[in-house]
């Protein structure tokens, strides 16, 4: 069984999108287009800060300001985290993918046909 493309229906040119990518030459034009999505780096460095200072704050006895600073080192830290998450589910879905040489189509496997 083979998987066609759903754009054009064509199945003799299906290939990973991943494996088509690699396969191309550094000076091809296609191969930025097909590059995979960029990372996302986490450095939790000042969210981790964030948090000793306010420690620090509220034990010196400014408990609002020391909230304050935790709530905002929290959400800095939480922001991180769904960024990092959304870039590796890119990155998930780009190594799932397939690719039509003939009419140049990206596509999920769900939304092949099945020759």
């Amino acid at each position: 069984m083979a998987l066609a493309c759903p754009q054009c229906g064509g199945s003799s040119q299906v290939v990973n999108l991943e494996g088509q990518w690699r396969a191309l030459s550094q000076d091809a034009e296609a191969k930025k287009d097909l590059a995979p999505p960029p990372g996302y780096e986490t450095r939790y460095t000042w969210p981790v800060l964030g948090v000793v200072l306010a420690v620090l704050v509220i034990s010196s006895g400014g408990v609002l300001l020391g909230l304050l600073i935790l709530l905002v080192a929290v959400a800095a830290g939480a922001r991180m985290w769904n960024q990092a998450e959304a870039a590796r589910e890119k990155r998930a879905e780009w190594k799932r993918a397939l690719y039509c040489g003939t009419c140049k189509h990206k596509f999920d496997p769900k939304e092949a046909k099945l020759v």
